[in-house]
């Protein structure tokens, strides 16, 4: 009996003992345990104050089930208050994202579906149409969670977007502004190229001007010269002759009538070609253009052509016509000439109307008759030869007005309409 006493106070003794060192151990666990949650709290307390202060916004939300399988949709179960602040939508909580964008819930909800899916996070731009807001997100799944869920951390990058576009829109008018500085360049080396070129052709006119007026100017001399040489010489040399014939026409009564005959043959001949001498010498040059002055030697022209011809002529000139110098005068003396012969020749007309005028800085000389007009009659064969080519001393005539023009740097041009005549129209400038 006394050994089962001290049996019994012995296991008594084992189970005080190992009921101290459980109690002991427990009030370790639970001061621990007190510690743990402690942390516990304090950590929660810093993910809290962490999560509200952050800058970006963060949530976490949730994948739920829906009536279609193939259609996945996602709850906002947490959001930071920088959420609203980077989005521009309140109130998600509890909400789904198929709820709040409808319009564009599923391009969001196949990147959340990707997440879930490859276990990976994933970095990317997107723009938010609700809110026409730019966000650079990254999302990544919450492992630790008994359900379905994404977390996102993103910030709106809309103004970082716009200042980006803004550097690169300065970008490309910075270059095109300097491709334009270029050009700018290259035209005003062009520029000055071409007004120094336009400055070399303008004095390359000026002096073929001159040198045309000292052609003209020459071939007037020569005209001159040639014209006193047939006036004083051949002339008075057939002149000459003549009376010698006369005289043995006189002496010859002897001699029989044919030698008298033959007498007056060689004195028609001698008389038609003092006249044909007068005519060339007046051609080549006019006494009265030289003596009494440009309009006197231009009525004495239409005079002699109304004679010639039987077409009237009526003539307009601006006062102070005489001033002009002798080049264009000559010139306009010239063109008239030759377009009163080719209206005698061709034109069938009864009157012709010439008019010279000053316009500005220009002379203009019109010569119009009412004929059927010589340019038109050479196109069909009035003013050809027997053979039908056209007449040379025609087109060497319309060629030659046209030269001494232009070589006063003026322009020369015929107008020729059915019904209605010819028009010769003459421009001269006065200067460069």
């Amino acid at each position: 009996m006394n050994e089962a006493l001290i049996l019994g106070s012995l296991r008594q003794h084992e189970l005080t003992e190992a009921a101290e060192r459980l109690n002991a151990q427990l009030l370790v666990e639970m001061a621990e345990r007190k510690q743990v949650e402690a942390a516990l709290r304090e950590a929660e307390g810093s993910y809290h104050d962490l999560f509200n202060s952050m800058d970006e916004g963060f949530c976490v939300i949730e994948k739920i089930a829906t009536a279609k399988r193939a259609v996945s949709d996602y709850r906002y179960m947490e959001t930071n208050p920088a959420f609203e602040c980077h989005t521009g939508i309140q109130n998600v909580i509890g909400k789904s994202i198929r709820q709040l964008i409808p319009q564009e819930a599923a391009g969001w909800c196949r990147i959340y579906d990707t997440v879930l899916k490859t276990g990976k996070p994933e970095r990317f731009e997107r723009i938010l149409e609700k809110t026409e807001r730019i966000l650079e997100l990254f999302a990544f799944q919450v492992k630790d969670s008994i359900r379905p869920r994404v977390a996102l951390l993103f910030r709106d990058i809309t103004q970082r977007k716009k200042e980006e576009e803004t550097q690169k829109r300065i970008a490309v008018l910075a270059a095109s502004n300097q491709k334009l500085e270029r050009e700018i360049v290259r035209r005003k080396a062009v520029e000055k190229v071409l007004v120094k070129s336009e400055l070399h052709e303008k004095q390359l006119r000026v002096r073929t001007r001159q040198l045309a007026h000292q052609v003209l100017h020459s071939q007037e001399q020569e005209r001159l010269r040639i014209s006193r040489e047939l006036h004083d010489q051949v002339v008075q040399t057939l002149i000459g002759i003549n009376v010698r014939l006369v005289g043995l026409k006189v002496q010859a009564g002897k001699l029989g009538p044919n030698f008298r005959q033959q007498l007056s043959i060689a004195q028609n001949l001698v008389e038609n070609s003092v006249a044909t001498v007068h005519g060339l010498s007046r051609d080549l040059r006019p006494e009265l253009l030289d003596i009494l002055g440009f309009i006197p030697s231009l009525r004495a022209l239409l005079k002699s052509f109304h004679a010639d011809s039987g077409i009237r002529a009526n003539l307009t000139v601006f006062s102070g016509v005489e001033k002009l110098g002798d080049p264009i005068l000559t010139a306009l003396y010239r063109v008239l000439q030759e377009a009163l012969s080719n209206v005698f020749r061709h034109a069938n007309a009864d009157k012709v109307e010439i008019q010279i005028e000053k316009i500005a800085d220009q002379i203009r000389m019109t010569i119009h008759d009412n004929g059927k007009g010589f340019a038109k009659a050479i196109g069909k064969g009035v003013g050809k030869s027997k053979a039908g080519k056209p007449n040379k001393q025609t087109r060497l005539g319309l060629i030659g007005m046209q030269e001494r023009i232009e070589m006063l740097g003026g322009t020369f041009g015929i107008q020729c309409l059915k019904g209605t005549g010819t028009t010769v129209t003459v421009l001269i400038p006065l200067s460069d």
